[in-house]
This record gives C-alpha cells, structure tokens and sequence, in this order.
C-alpha cells in the first residue's frame, strides 16, 4: 500500500501538475488517518485469534461497523474543516477509496486465518495493480483526479467482492454477520487500546515532518521526504515475512511453547536486520543518483542522511515484530503505554536535533526516537514471558 500511495502521487504530480498534486496529498493524508478508523487494528488481532474468542461472523460485524465509522467520520472532517468543494469531494472519493482497503483487511485476516495466505496476497496485489492501472490511465485520458479516483474505487470494489466471495465459498464457512452487542463490545475494548496506539503510531512516523515545518529549516521539508522515500523499502520487504509468522506465533503462545516463540521472534529480528543492511548498501551505492533522477532535486551530499534515515526504518521494522507479538500475546496495554510514552517525548527530541543539525538532525531524531522504542518493546517482552514461566517452571 506504501508503494502504491508512492506511485499514485508521482502519477499525480507528474500529470496533473504540482498544484493539484498538492491538493491530491493533503486529500490522500486525510483519507489515510480516517482508514486508521475503518481497520481499528483488527486485522493482526483476528487473524491472531488461535483460541477463537470472537467468531468470524462477530468479526465481520465489527469491520461494518468501523467501516460505517469511517465513512461518518470522513463526512464530519469535510463540513468541519468547510473544505472548497473541489477538495471536499476529492476527500470524500479517496476516503472511498480507502474504505475499500480497509473492509479488504478482513478479507486478508480471515484467509490467512485458514491457512491460505496466498489467496489473501494476490487479492492485495491484484487490487493494487487494478487500482493504479485505473486511476494511471484515467488520469492520463482525463486529467481529472476526482474521476480517475472514483473509477478505481469502482474497479477495486468490483474485483474485491466477486474475488473475496468466491475464495469465501471456496475455502472457508462464514455466516452472515453476528450483531450481537456484547461481543461486539467485547472486541470494541479488546481493540481500543491498539487503535489509539495506531493514532499514536501515525504521530510518531511524522513527528520529524511537524519538527522541520516549525524550524528555521522548514526549506528543507521537501528533501526530507523525499529521502525518507527508500524507507518504505524496509517495511515492505520485512512484512513479507513477518505476516506469513503471525499464526505460527499465535499458536506457539497458545500451546506456551516459548521455547518455539522465542527463536521465532530472534529470526525475525535477524531477518529485518539482514533486510536493513541490503536495502543500505544499495541505498549508499545508487540511491541517492535515482531519487535525483526520479524528482528531479539536487541531493549531493546528502548519502548519510539517507543511510541514517534508513537505520530508523530498521528500528522501526524491529519495533514492529514487537508490536505483533504482544498483540499475539494479548498485551495491548503494553503496546498502548510505549506507544504513548513514545508519543510524549518524541517531539521534544525531534524539534532539539532539527534545530541544532538541520536535516541530518530530522534523520537522527527518527533513529533515536525509533531506538527508543525498540529498546523499551525489547526490554518489556520480558513481562508477559516471566508471568508465563512462573506458572510453568519447567518451561
């Protein structure tokens, strides 16, 4: 979805100009906070379900409900905000468009729940390459963002429905959805801690950006994010595979065979610093001559800005191993309060190295505020294992 978001905006402003590409990002930010509100952190958390607390139909009626929230609450932020009609109905298109992805998650959570990942991957993958292909083309024939957007919303509804429900009658047994109010509120609380942790996530990835828009460096905000670019690439990659773990590790806390878990998360860990490390020595090989050729910015000297922004997605992606397993673990106060913790003091520290380095100060704040994170994720692990073994001394 990252990559997507970034070939979408390229296709935007390289079409359209960089006036209505302006138009577009600040509509696509707002779409991606409100899909925070349609996904309510239910994917990993049902998909994690080894003991089936909730049933799928229970699940399926909380994603309508989200979803239902979403879309309100994307209706509410344009008369809030009294939006000029053109930036009004190009939020409301791409909450649409969103709203897609996020119903979609379920899809993915239910499937890979029944052992088949693959089905759920390329209905994520052929939605992406539709969708981008619509919108591209449109765009291209057009001219008009709004249009293009709303017939790649209508595209990816089309696929996703007739795909989702013949994979559904093909390998797994879903009711209709189950509205029961009790459950529903049960998944509502089990899942509010993770959902205010994914706002507090949201703010920390762009705590750097609100540091450099306040210093006397905010010339540099373009740069930034343009050499954030290639950190996408750690988080890709790492997702490849650490959401094929996720049952694994949900059944290995279930049965308490921590010796299992344990050297699961360490090849995860191994695996997102062996991913670090590659996506760097390309980065620091071509890097920064591809971004130049791609935007069309003149980035001499900016290689171990780069390299440093990379060891924060690192970090970033090794938090987020954490994050997974005390969800899987059922931890989510844990997750909320370093999450929270985080959220506090990042500012602070952000806004101090942009103003004391400039923008190789906005990449060493992403980095120790990510290290931080790690660090605390890291050393709070211990908590729920300890709890686990003094029941169970002979572990």
């Amino acid at each position: 979805m990252a990559l997507q978001s970034f070939v979408l905006l390229i296709a935007v402003t390289r079409i359209c100009g960089a006036e209505i590409a302006g138009t577009y990002s600040v509509a696509f930010a707002a779409a991606q906070v409100l899909w925070t509100i349609g996904v309510f952190e239910a994917t990993t958390f049902f998909t994690t379900d080894a003991a089936d607390r909730f049933s799928a139909e229970q699940y399926l009626a909380f994603k309508i409900c989200s979803c239902a929230l979403m879309l309100i609450s994307g209706l509410a932020y344009v008369l809030i905000r009294s939006l000029p009609p053109y930036s009004a109905y190009l939020t409301i298109a791409l909450c649409c468009f969103k709203l897609v992805d996020a119903f979609n998650e379920y899809f993915f959570a239910l499937f890979q729940k029944n052992g088949k990942l693959e089905v759920a991957g390329f209905s994520v993958f052929c939605q992406a390459v539709l969708s981008t292909a619509i919108l591209i083309v449109s765009l291209v024939l057009g001219r008009d963002v709004l249009l293009a957007v709303s017939l790649a919303t209508v595209g990816k509804i089309i696929f996703s429905n007739a795909y989702n429900l013949m994979m559904t009658k093909r390998y797994v047994s879903l009711g209709l959805p189950d509205f029961s109010l009790n459950d529903l509120a049960g998944i509502f609380w089990s899942l509010f801690p993770l959902f205010l942790a994914a706002f507090c996530s949201n703010y920390i990835a762009n705590i750097t950006k609100f540091a450099i828009e306040q210093s006397s460096v905010a010339s540099l905000q373009a740069a930034y994010n343009i050499l954030f670019m290639p950190s996408f690439a750690i988080n890709l990659l790492v997702l490849f595979f650490l959401r094929p773990s996720l049952t694994a590790l949900a059944e290995y806390w279930r049965v308490s065979a921590l010796s299992k878990l344990r050297d699961r998360i360490v090849k995860l860990l191994a695996g997102v610093l062996i991913v670090s490390i590659l996506v760097m020595l390309a980065a620091g090989a071509v890097g920064i001559p591809l971004l130049e050729m791609v935007f069309g910015m003149d980035l001499e000297g900016r290689t171990p800005c780069l390299l440093v922004l990379l060891v924060g997605s690192g970090l970033a992606s090794a938090s987020l191993v954490f994050y997974n397993v005390f969800i899987v673990m059922r931890k989510q106060g844990i997750v909320l309060a370093v999450y929270c913790f985080v959220a506090l003091i990042c500012f602070p520290v952000s806004k101090a190295m942009v103003d004391a380095w400039g923008l190789m100060g906005a990449a060493y704040s992403y980095a120790v505020v990510y290290g931080i994170m790690f660090a605390i994720f890291a050393a709070s692990y211990r908590i729920p294992m300890r709890s686990v073994l003094a029941h169970r001394p002979g572990e």
